[in-house]
């Protein structure tokens, strides 16, 4: 299933933790980074792929308005705000929907859906700007990887070590939040600890998936689902 990175933009505190409620409760949604004003709005949308903003509009020095005027990036925008003055300048700068605060988990989800359709009908939804690329973040630095490049993610405690074919990433992520992010039907869970690239596997021996000189387990609440998935109809001898 497709899900849609959101940034939410609010300097207020509470309305920030509101919309990050919302967004966990919608399965469409995943609340990729939150900004408590323009200038840390724009950071991420320069350097991280955002498919929906939502956007305040009165925030310190900055408003949303500036903000969108100022970007040459252009993701889905669902403004959120208690006034309903800045509405015909928003839809004027092509914003999908306009919520006014205090808003329901059901207009919520209308303005989601709008920018939802916004993404699909100009091709442009999916995990990143490529749909065959994904953007781990490690040690400070964003990291362009493409999907067949990520071989597996081995879960740790408190972090995640994602396994390319030429190094290895460690984010602090949690597991369900990474499968979320990654299409899943390239990556399996095989494991409440391993996630595997489902076109980098070359054999299954007993409970352990293989790719190249790794053996990725296969336990017993995972595995009868992963070897469907990887093998699906392609069995030669049943």
């Amino acid at each position: 299933m497709t899900t849609y990175r959101c940034l939410i933009v609010d300097d207020e505190p509470i309305a920030r933790q509101g919309l990050i409620e919302f967004v966990d409760r919608n399965p469409d949604l995943v609340c990729h980074a939150v900004a408590k004003n323009a200038a840390e709005a724009s950071k991420i949308l320069n350097s991280q792929p955002i498919d929906i903003v939502f956007l305040d509009i009165e925030m310190p020095r900055t408003t949303g308005i500036e903000l969108l005027e100022s970007q040459s990036i252009k993701p889905a925008v669902v403004i959120t705000s208690a006034y309903d003055q800045y509405a015909i300048k928003g839809f004027e700068l092509d914003v999908q929907d306009y919520l006014l605060k205090p808003f329901s988990y059901d207009r919520f989800c209308h303005g989601s859906e709008k920018a939802i359709q916004f993404l699909k009908n100009n091709d442009s939804a999916g995990k990143s700007p490529n749909n065959d690329v994904v953007y781990i973040r490690a040690e400070g630095v964003l990291h362009r990887v493409d999907l067949d490049d990520l071989l597996f993610i081995e879960g740790m405690q408190n972090y995640m070590i994602c396994h390319t074919r030429d190094k290895r990433l460690i984010t602090h992520i949690t597991m369900k939040a990474l499968q979320e992010q990654l299409p899943d039907e390239i990556f399996v869970r095989t494991h409440k600890s391993y996630l595997a690239n489902i076109h980098a596997i070359e054999r299954i021996d007993g409970n352990d998936a293989i790719i190249g000189e790794f053996r990725i387990p296969m336990s017993r609440n995972y595995k009868d689902e992963a070897k469907s998935r990887i093998v699906g109809d392609q069995l030669l001898n049943r």
